[in-house]
């Protein structure tokens, strides 16, 4: 009996101390979180209080996506914006004189590579080069953001900068999962969330994958008389070609969650695609309202889809006539051509390429030769339109 009392004891006193822990645990990460980027990654839920649709302003957008690019913060040697985003200040006024584009998407569109390596600061280059009118790209990307938050950007963000053409970054290795399932309609506060577990949770994640890496972001030294929004070239020299995000495993691991994309059985796309036609549906209706601006999509491969060993080895298990590599490209395609829309598909080129290796080792994300051929193959397709429209 007195071995049953000190167990119980024991054990009474072990869950008071770890409840006292993680009450304290909770005040000291809630204080430090204003002042800690990585700290506030660690401990952020993947889910919002607000339906998406419902949010009617940046603010309410940039609280959604937990201000993924805070603003001040160094990135690829480029200050974020006031409004957290990897672009140069620009006035919502345009200037006459100047043909805008304006670029939206996820975590492609913000890149892994240096600042001026990256496509669409490519893509600026040589239309500024070859065009009689001076070109200038805003670039609206948000990592870890799907179709929903598109269309919100384009809405609330994009269009207030009277742009000539707004391009929209789908990429199919997440676009039909990030922020289009039902449940990420409606979404938990973070104001409600305990951040002690959120922590706990969230490095056991990380600690399963041992290259697992948050996103390579700092302060900017304010100090030194920089500005938001600006290039500076800081911490590029950091940046490697070779330098693989995940182990080995891991990232199998993370590719293996794409397998439904490629399955002739099209389960995911029963469920999936009229949620992502319906988003992309509202960004045309969206742009449609302002005549004078031109809509182009663009659709970016996953890297399975360009490297067939590294797809054979993720969907092992099933037969090549049960699959279809480019089936998400060919669902984006139906719809785009039905909707009458335009759109750039970067397959092709990518398969075609004689460049063997186009993509982050074990990332998901372009390289420098990504970037550069995803950079030539829209000025290909968009020359003679901007010209035009000129």
């Amino acid at each position: 009996m007195p071995d049953k009392r000190k167990l119980l004891l024991l054990t009474v006193v072990s869950v008071f101390t770890l409840g006292v822990t993680l009450i304290s645990l909770e005040f000291v990460l809630r204080a430090l979180l204003p002042h800690s980027y990585k700290l506030s990654q660690l401990t952020q839920t993947p889910y919002e209080t607000k339906s998406i649709e419902k949010i009617q302003n940046l603010d309410e957008l940039q609280a959604a996506t937990h201000k993924l690019l805070p603003p001040g913060s160094l990135i690829n040697g480029f200050i974020v914006n006031s409004k957290g985003f990897l672009s140069p200040e620009h006035q919502y006024k345009k200037d006459p004189s100047v043909y805008r584009i304006v670029l939206v998407g996820d975590s492609f569109a913000v890149g892994v590579v240096p600042y001026k390596q990256h496509f669409i600061r490519l893509l600026e280059e040589k239309l500024n080069q070859d065009l009689p009118k001076r070109v200038e790209v805003i670039n609206l990307g948000l990592p870890a953001v799907g179709v929903a938050i598109y269309e919100r950007l384009v809405a609330l963000e994009a269009l207030r900068y009277q742009p000539d053409l707004i391009l929209v970054s789908v990429y199919v290795g997440n676009d039909f999962y990030e922020d289009t399932l039902a449940d990420r309609q409606t979404i938990q506060g973070q104001t409600q969330n305990w951040k002690s577990l959120a922590l706990l949770t969230n490095t056991f994640k990380v600690l399963q994958h041992t290259g697992v890496r948050l996103p390579a972001t700092q302060v900017a030294d304010a100090g030194g008389g920089q500005t938001l929004g600006t290039y500076t070239g800081q911490g590029i020299d950091q940046y490697s070609a070779d330098l693989a995000t995940f182990d080995e495993q891991g990232y199998l691991n993370l590719l293996a969650y794409k397998r439904p994309l490629f399955e002739k059985n099209e389960a995911l796309y029963a469920k999936e695609l009229p949620k992502v036609e319906y988003f992309l549906n509202k960004i045309k209706t969206d742009v449609d309202n302002h005549s004078s601006t031109r809509l182009v999509f663009m659709i970016v491969p996953d890297e399975m889809q360009v490297d067939q060993e590294l797809f054979r080895k993720v969907l092992f298990d099933l037969p090549s006539e049960s699959t279809d590599i480019a089936l998400p490209q060919k669902k984006l395609r139906a719809f785009f051509d039905s909707q009458q829309l335009y759109y750039i598909d970067l397959l092709p080129y990518f398969q075609a390429s004689s460049v063997q290796n186009l993509y982050q080792p074990r990332d998901t994300h372009f390289n420098i030769s990504g970037n550069a051929l995803t950079a030539q193959i829209l000025y290909q397709e968009l020359y003679q339109l901007i010209k035009k429209d000129m």
